[in-house]
């Protein structure tokens, strides 16, 4: 039987191409037109922005952003690549600590030297699942 070594982490996930194409998350098909996604354009820049959000922990599950799953795309807009929108779930849209999440993560972002204004979308299509947790979460919470 060939099996295939689970990924160890989102980022893991990531890299061995789990996602589905991320311009599908786009909200409508004209910003599909003025954003692109960064880890096409920029690998190092995608990492230093997942690096970032890595830090920032769910406040209710104690897990990071990138861990659980949370984080849909990274996108940055064509004509200005210091511009960066990341599209992302919640756990449940009932989040009370939302504004506390978002403000955490601008500011997180907004440090990064090269970026220069940040907008973070909330999205539940798809809706979250823990299948989307990496094994670190999944283990940290009790589902593995």
């Amino acid at each position: 039987m060939n099996r295939e070594t689970p990924p160890q982490s989102f980022r893991d996930f990531i890299r061995r191409g789990g996602l589905p194409d991320l311009n599908s998350y786009l909200e409508d098909k004209e910003e599909k037109d003025f954003y692109e996604d960064l880890q096409n354009k920029s690998e190092e820049k995608y990492q230093s922005v997942i690096e970032a959000l890595g830090h920032i922990l769910d406040p209710e599950l104690g897990v990071d952003l990138i861990n659980l799953g949370l984080i849909y795309g990274v996108f940055v807009k064509k004509e200005d690549a210091a511009f960066v929108k990341v599209r992302m779930t919640l756990t449940t849209p009932a989040c009370p600590q939302i504004d506390e999440l978002i403000d955490q993560m601008l500011r997180a972002l907004n440090s990064l030297e090269w970026v220069s204004e940040t907008k973070v979308v909330i999205t539940f299509d798809p809706s979250w699942t823990p299948d989307r947790m990496s094994l670190y979460a999944k283990i940290a919470l009790g589902f593995a």
